[in-house]
């Protein structure tokens, strides 16, 4: 794509040279309004509201879940609560932008609402296309810094939000530049959906190649009887089927994260780690805590066993696994976690990973969490949970084979996702060129 004929030096480092019948102006001369928010008193419920004549308020949060189209606030205030602080209802159709901590992070309200005291409404006067101005916000997230303040977080204040400097075409030129960019970035975006889609049929095959292993094994001649087990239906004739607590210790952690000086410093493994994380290596950066002798003595986790969550926020998170692959003299399982420590006779760590992997095996104790904001699994429908039980050199076989051939699926998930950062990225660059007039698309809409 051609530059511009002609340049002109911007006067403003991070932009350069911008074309040369563009204006630079502050920001505050191309809007028609900015309008800012606040907090009511959290400590007042009268400020505030569940219901649905309760007026939507926009938080950080809010503009960071909201995929650059907010149509939805996770709370709400009252009548009250806006006079109280005197704060306006801004209206659908407005551009967002966040002012401190995630600097910059814009969005376009689909409904009415008001805004906390880190957000600020634009409404663009006429010479100044809103969603030019998405599009350059977005371009100057990442020079934002040279504006902000910092002690404890950056941020921004209506001042120096009114002074940003924006480099401004005629407005059907902006007109043009909008419908480049939109066919571009559409194009893109399918692009991005389409390997998207991509990955999730082939974490799909990996799920089928695990159930399958762990339930049916690897010989598809093998005679076949009835488990007894609803979810496992008919497994090899000369499989077992136990109950988990007769061939592992399973045992929730109560080790939190305080530390106190009457006990010993140690690192903990935390639900983050093991949610994070298939497998559990020293290459984790594991928290310091301090725990007493017992809980050392109980919980220090070494290679094969396996830990599970069994606390969070979703019952699909339930009992998701990770496998600890090497031994450890000062990691002990931590709290939101249950710790399940084979008998290696007739269970193998990695096997018993492989089953909590399975979605078939999973899926029991997703319907067995209990909870309304917060779920959790119980000890006793772990520890009493069927397993299919292979004779041990068939758990190794069935770990190696489901080794083998996701780690090929991983290899093309991991190539795909490179495709689409690199597309993410060139459509970053793409708009960032458009909106400074480093590329002339004048002739491409």
């Amino acid at each position: 794509m051609k530059p511009y004929p002609k340049y002109k030096e911007s006067g403003v480092e991070w932009i350069g040279k911008i074309p040369e019948r563009w204006e630079l102006k502050p920001l505050k001369h191309a809007l028609k309004e900015i309008i800012s928010g606040g907090t009511p008193n959290t400590s007042n419920s009268l400020y505030w509201s569940d219901n649905e004549e309760g007026i939507p308020w926009v938080a950080i949060s809010d503009i960071s879940d909201s995929n650059g189209i907010l149509n939805h606030t996770s709370k709400k205030i009252s009548m009250q609560g806006l006079k109280e602080k005197g704060l306006s209802i801004i209206p659908k159709g407005t551009l967002l932008i966040s002012i401190f901590a995630s600097l910059g992070k814009s969005t376009i309200l689909e409904i009415d609402a008001t805004v906390n005291q880190a957000i600020l409404g634009l409404i663009p006067s006429s010479e100044l296309k809103r969603d030019f101005l998405k599009h350059y916000l977005i371009n100057i997230e990442r020079n934002i810094g040279y504006y902000s303040s910092s002690n404890t977080q950056e941020n921004l204040n209506l001042s120096k939000i009114r002074s940003l400097p924006i480099a401004l075409p005629s407005v059907p030129e902006q007109d043009l530049i909008l419908k480049f960019l939109n066919t571009t970035t559409n194009q893109i975006d399918e692009a991005v959906d389409k390997k998207q889609h991509l990955i999730s049929l082939l974490e799909e095959e990996k799920k089928a190649i695990i159930n399958h292993a762990v339930t049916k094994g690897l010989d598809s001649k093998a005679p076949m009887k009835d488990s007894g087990v609803e979810w496992l239906g008919k497994i090899p004739k000369y499989w077992d089927v136990k109950r988990l607590k007769y061939v592992a210790i399973v045992q929730p952690s109560n080790v939190d994260k305080k530390s106190f000086d009457d006990e010993t410093e140690v690192f903990l493994c935390n639900y983050v780690d093991v949610y994070k994380n298939e497998l559990i290596s020293s290459k984790i950066d594991f928290m310091k805590a301090t725990a007493n002798k017992d809980e050392i003595n109980k919980f220090l986790i070494k290679k094969g066993n396996v830990l599970i969550t069994k606390d969070s926020e979703e019952p699909t998170d339930i009992a998701v696994p990770a496998l600890v692959t090497e031994n450890f003299e000062k990691v002990l399982c931590g709290y939101h976690l249950s710790q399940m420590i084979p008998n290696e006779s007739q269970l193998l760590g990695a096997y018993l990973f492989e089953l909590f992997r399975s979605k078939r095996f999973n899926t029991q104790f997703i319907v067995a969490a209990c909870g309304v904001t917060r779920f959790s699994i119980g000890s006793y429908d772990v520890t009493n949970a069927y397993i299919s039980l292979p004779p041990i050199k068939e758990q190794q076989q069935i770990v190696n084979h489901i080794q083998s051939e996701t780690t090929k699926i991983n290899q093309t998930i991991n190539k795909i996702q490179r495709e689409i950062e690199l597309l993410q990225e060139y459509r970053t660059a793409l708009i960032s060129e458009a909106v400074t007039g480093k590329i002339d698309v004048r002739g491409l809409a």
